[in-house]
């Protein structure tokens, strides 16, 4: 719920948006925004991650489903599209955190 709430609020307003605002849209208090993500990076780590694993998981799935190679990559586009992942890559291609081990991980599985 925090991570879909970020995710969201992220796309909109970008990354320097108050975790407060976070919170709020999530419908959860700070102390337990704060007690899952000891930081604003932390967050941000977290969503990326997700992000990842999201992606990486609809492309097994597309691969599964789909015989030809176009029309998966065409769908797997579509959704990313359609999710506004685009608007994020730039927040995450700043930070540091794209060199976190599970990161690098989850990246090599693509």
């Amino acid at each position: 719920m925090v991570l879909a709430a970020a995710r969201e609020i992220f796309v909109e307003f970008g990354a320097r948006v108050s975790l407060d605002d976070i919170a709020r849209r999530a419908g959860v208090g700070n102390a337990t925004l704060y007690g899952h993500f000891a930081d604003r990076d932390t967050l941000i780590h977290d969503v990326m991650l997700s992000i990842a694993v999201r992606g990486a998981d609809h492309a097994e799935m597309l691969v599964a489903e789909e015989s030809d190679a176009f029309a998966a990559v065409s769908r797997f586009a579509h959704a990313a599209a359609d999710q506004r992942v685009g608007i994020l890559c730039g927040m995450f291609a700043m930070g540091t955190e794209k060199y976190a081990p599970d990161i690098l991980a989850q990246r090599n599985l693509c």
